[in-house]
């Protein structure tokens, strides 16, 4: 998820991509930024990103094979109402964020975090979050080298959000070539 602001001083976070109406009766295909994919329930509020449009409820949701929902919103009755929509994202404000649980953060938490090994010695600034079937891998860059972390218990010694430092065992480093 990414955060971002509206108009108030809020922090608003990405939870969907509308990627393009579906149908003739206001339906939206919505590709879901998060992975709590029981966020679209039936009932469930979203703003629009950069919008002064009101909230949209959604009224009916269906899951999609290749992980899209389609939405239907309470007042988006047809496809030139749903159009206006397309490429916008369906935000939340951060207070909404299911809290976590141990060992569990958000991605753009992480985003440029410092990451140091166990002696201190610093590699990096977390860059990217990539997802895998196992696990998550943290991308590090510094000056060129970028490394590689398995977000694994083995290899994640701490992550302190308040310093904003993450902490990893000395041995789970591996070096990619420098881009």
């Amino acid at each position: 998820m990414t955060s971002l602001k509206k108009e108030t001083t809020e922090t608003w976070i990405r939870v969907g991509y509308v990627r393009k109406p579906h149908g003739i009766a206001g339906t939206l295909r919505v590709e879901p930024l998060t992975d709590r994919i029981e966020r679209f329930a039936v009932g469930s509020s979203y703003s629009i990103e950069d919008s002064t449009l009101p909230a949209l409820v959604i009224e009916e949701v269906n899951d999609l094979p290749d992980g899209d929902v389609l939405l239907h919103f309470r007042g988006i009755a047809d496809r030139n109402a749903a159009e206006k929509l397309r490429g916008t994202y369906l935000v939340v404000p951060e207070s909404e964020r299911p809290s976590l649980g141990p060992d569990e953060w958000y991605v753009d938490d992480l985003m440029g975090m410092n990451v140091v090994l166990e002696d201190g010695t610093t590699l990096g600034t977390v860059e990217d979050v990539e997802a895998y079937i196992g696990n998550d891998v943290l991308v590090v860059r510094k000056e060129g080298a970028v490394h590689r972390i398995p977000m694994v218990r083995e290899c994640i010694r701490s992550v302190d959000q308040v310093k904003r430092t993450v902490t990893v065992a000395s041995w789970s480093v591996a070096e990619d070539e420098e881009v």
